[in-house]
């Protein structure tokens, strides 16, 4: 039964998609054909296989994984951001990007740019309050910006196109169709997007007024996200007026967690300045 009120809902939207296509056709058939053009390449841009990593020493995968933590005050990574005219995403993300890039100087590596994986999201006005409304979105970020400020802007202008990409409003309907394809097929193609990411990151907003568990105050919030297909996955985690950071880096990519939560801290640090 609910097998069949599944198949039913995707056909009633078919439906009702298709008669949309036909009235914009109808109405302005050259703007319809060009804007179906424009989404079918964002598609393509969205679901491109990547099977090898950007990074040339960060190339191992395994099922071993190590972790570690940092942590930045808030206010301090949103001044830096409000000084660069930039979000506190983009401050995150360029302070992660100057910790590898000073992680493959420590190990004679040079690389132009990684291949990052960050959750958009999609959650529109009227979406409930529960369940998850994002997508994850590849696209490669440069590793050659040594100045800070030059580092987050460019963040900045890649996260907007990124988020303007007609394929990310897409993505619900794309994964359910995935879905009914059969399961090889659909784990060979997530798999072909994910395995070639070099890196994750994660930022989510936490609770800023103090918690309680079993009478005792919780100190501090750590996530440590998964690393799907990729070599890292830094997540930042905001609680009590700081930027909680975990560090989930697998073990045959990354050897010497200690030197890479180093750099990583570093990489906060020369953004910290900005402020």
């Amino acid at each position: 039964h609910l097998a069949r009120r599944r198949v039913l809902g995707i056909v009633r939207r078919s439906f009702g998609q298709a008669r949309a296509v036909g009235e914009a056709m109808f109405r302005d058939p050259r703007g319809t054909v060009e804007q179906a053009a424009a989404v079918g390449k964002s598609v393509a841009r969205l679901m491109a296989p990547a099977t090898t990593p950007r990074s040339p020493i960060m190339h191992g995968r395994s099922l071993s994984r190590d972790l570690g933590v940092t942590e930045v005050p808030l206010d301090d990574l949103k001044r830096s951001a409000k000084a660069v005219g930039q979000s506190l995403n983009d401050a995150f993300v360029a302070a992660t990007l100057g910790g590898l890039r000073r992680y493959h100087e420590e190990h004679g590596a040079s690389c132009d740019d990684l291949r990052m994986t960050m959750p958009i999201n999609v959650r529109g006005s009227g979406a409930d309050l529960g369940g998850n409304h994002f997508t994850p979105a590849r696209f490669l970020v440069p590793l050659t910006y040594d100045d800070p400020e030059e580092r987050m802007r460019a963040v900045g202008q890649l996260s907007r196109q990124v988020r303007d990409e007609p394929a990310i409003r897409l993505s619900e309907g794309l994964a359910g169709v995935l879905n009914q394809l059969p399961t090889s097929v659909s784990t060979a193609l997530f798999g072909a997007m994910l395995k070639g990411a070099d890196f994750v990151t994660s930022n989510v907003p936490g609770v800023p007024f103090p918690v309680y568990l079993a009478g005792a105050e919780l100190q501090s919030n750590y996530a440590f996200s998964p690393l799907a297909g990729s070599a890292a996955n830094i997540t930042l985690v905001s609680h009590c007026g700081t930027c909680c950071i975990g560090v989930n880096v697998d073990r045959a990519a990354v050897p010497d967690r200690d030197t890479f939560v180093r750099c990583i801290d570093d990489g906060f640090a020369e953004v910290l300045k900005l402020a």
